[in-house]
C-alpha cells in the first residue's frame, strides 16, 4: 500500500512552539501537537479515524497521491507556508483490514 504524505508545519507561539500536520488526500484530516513525534501519531490515529468513518458511510476512499504527482501539482501551493520549515512524512495508516473491506465495497 502506497503511503499517505503528510504534511508538517511548525509554528512559533509566543511561549512555546507547536505543530500543524495534514493530510492533503483526505478532506479534514488535520492535527496539532506539541512535538514532531506526539504530532504525527496524532495525524496517523486521524487518519485511521478518517479512512475508518469513510468504510463505514460507504464512501470510497481517495488512493494516495504519488509523491512524484504530489510535488508537481500541489507543491507550489504549500510553498507559501514557508517552504524552508515544512517537513513531508509519508504515512501509511497501517489498515490493511479496512483496505480490503473498502475495496469490496462499491
Amino acid at each position: 500500500m502506497q503511503p499517505y504524505i503528510i504534511i508538517i508545519k511548525p509554528y512559533l507561539l509566543p511561549d512555546k512552539r507547536i505543530y500543524g500536520a495534514f493530510v492533503p488526500d483526505i478532506p479534514g484530516c488535520t492535527v496539532t501537537g506539541t512535538t514532531v513525534e506526539q504530532t504525527l501519531k496524532l495525524v496517523r490515529t486521524s487518519l485511521r479515524t478518517a479512512l475508518l468513518g469513510m468504510v463505514e458511510a460507504g464512501v470510497k476512499i481517495p488512493p494516495p497521491t504519488d509523491f512524484a504527482q504530489w510535488e508537481q501539482d500541489f507543491r507550489e501551493s504549500v510553498e507559501v507556508l514557508a517552504p524552508e520549515d515544512i517537513l513531508v512524512a509519508l504515512v501509511a495508516p497501517d489498515m490493511p483490514s479496512v483496505f480490503a473491506s473498502a475495496n469490496t465495497a462499491d
